[in-house]
């Protein structure tokens, strides 16, 4: 595999959870039965699915669903803290890996 055809895919794809999804889901399709969009000769299918990427190969709506733009982003909420049992208010309890949880 190409090491730089990922910041390539990033020209396209600028969040990196993005291009994870989009490239976990073409390399699904791929892996089903879905004809290739390039002619490269290549065996890996994950391989194939960044270069496809980054040659440009998918319209905009095709890759939006993946993106998440900044203001839904700024309206999620905040997340939800949770009062540990037999703790005070405020208080946050450390795991280590002594402790066993059965």
């Amino acid at each position: 595999m190409d090491p730089f055809v990922v910041f390539d895919c990033e020209k396209v794809l600028r969040n990196r959870f993005a291009l994870t999804v989009v490239a976990a889901a073409r390399s699904r399709a791929l892996k089903t039965g879905s004809a290739p969009r390039l002619k490269r000769p290549t065996t890996d299918i994950l391989d194939l699915a960044l270069q496809e990427i980054a040659a440009g190969v998918f319209t905009r709506d095709e890759l939006d669903p993946c993106q998440l733009d900044r203001d839904a982003a700024r309206s999620l909420p905040s997340p939800a803290r949770h009062q540990l049992p037999g703790h005070a208010a405020g208080a946050t309890a450390a795991v280590s890996g002594s402790q066993n949880f059965h």
